[in-house]
């Protein structure tokens, strides 16, 4: 598993730009649903996703990690279901 891991690591920093770029110049309606605790992708990121894209939708779960479908499956389902209505889905 760890080597797993630290692969995707590396290609977090290897695809940076073209993964940075697909979720900045998206037309796509999107939807950031993260725990503000998690130290992968938690409340640094969210801010960092803010700074890229100033419109961007996100619903950071204050002490919840990396895992908020199972640590916060109703906070989950609420954000999602409001950003589903808004968008039409």
């Amino acid at each position: 598993m760890l080597p797993r891991l630290i692969r995707y690591v590396e290609e977090r920093r290897t695809h940076r730009e073209r993964w940075v770029g697909a979720l900045r110049d998206t037309r796509t309606p999107l939807k950031l649903i993260c725990g503000a605790s998690d130290p992968i992708s938690g409340a640094h990121m969210a801010q960092r996703y803010h700074e890229l894209v100033p419109a961007a939708d996100v619903t950071l779960l204050e002490g919840i990690g990396h895992y908020p479908q199972v640590e916060a499956p109703i906070d989950v389902e609420r954000a999602y279901l409001r950003f589903r209505d808004r968008v039409g889905g």
